[in-house]
C-alpha cells in the first residue's frame, strides 16, 4: 500500500505575520499560553476582540476553530485577511469598534481580548457568556481589576506573567539573551 504525502509547504506560523508594528503582534511565547487557555478546535467559536494583526485569530483558525476577528482599524482588517490567506486558514473579520461590532455575532465559546479596555471585555462577556475568556495586559495596574471583572461574571480567574528572552547574535559570533517585555495573561473559566 502506497502512502501519499500532502504537498510540502514551507513551515509557516503566525509568528511571521504581514509587517505590522510589533506592539500589535502577540508574541509567539504568549500566544502559546493564550491558545492553551482558549482551547480552539473544530466546532468551537472564538472571538478575537481588538484583533490587531490577527496573530491569535490565525493561530486559533489553524486548530480548526471558527474565528471571528473584531477590529476597528481598516488597515488591520486587511492585514488579518492577508495573514489568514498566507497561512491557508479562514478567519471571519468584523470591521468595527466593540462593543457595537459584537452585535449579531454567533455566540463565542471563548473570547480573547489583547489589552482591550474593561468596557469592551465586559460587553463581550455579557453578549456571549463564553466558557473561557483570556486577556493579555502590559500594565500591572490592570491585573487586579481584570481579575475582579472575570470573577464578577462568575469565572474562576487565574493568571501569570510571562517574559521571554530570545537568542540574539553578538558581533563576535557568540549569542546573548535579549529580554522581551513582560506580559500578563489572565484567564477565566466556568
Amino acid at each position: 500500500m502506497a502512502i501519499t504525502r500532502a504537498p510540502k509547504r514551507a513551515h509557516s506560523t503566525a509568528t511571521e505575520p504581514e509587517p505590522a508594528p510589533m506592539s500589535q503582534i502577540t508574541k509567539a511565547e504568549v500566544r502559546a499560553l493564550v491558545l492553551a487557555r482558549l482551547g480552539p478546535g473544530p466546532g468551537r467559536v472564538i472571538w478575537d476582540v481588538g484583533a490587531g494583526s490577527g496573530s491569535v485569530a490565525v493561530e486559533c483558525a489553524r486548530f480548526g476553530a471558527h474565528v471571528i476577528a473584531i477590529e476597528a482599524d481598516e488597515a488591520q482588517c486587511e492585514r488579518i485577511q492577508s495573514n489568514a490567506a498566507r497561512h491557508h486558514v479562514r478567519v471571519q473579520v468584523k470591521a468595527g469598534r466593540a462593543p457595537e461590532a459584537l452585535d449579531d455575532l454567533p455566540p463565542a465559546d471563548a473570547i480573547f481580548a489583547g489589552g482591550g479596555d474593561h468596557t469592551v471585555l465586559d460587553a463581550a462577556i455579557r453578549q456571549s457568556s463564553p466558557d473561557r475568556v483570556v486577556a493579555t495586559l502590559a500594565a500591572v495596574s490592570r491585573v487586579a481589576e481584570t481579575a475582579a471583572l472575570l470573577t464578577a461574571h462568575g469565572y474562576q480567574a487565574g493568571g501569570t506573567q510571562l517574559q521571554a528572552s530570545r537568542l540574539r547574535d553578538l558581533p563576535n559570533g557568540q549569542l546573548r539573551l535579549a529580554a522581551e517585555n513582560p506580559v500578563f495573561v489572565l484567564w477565566g473559566t466556568r
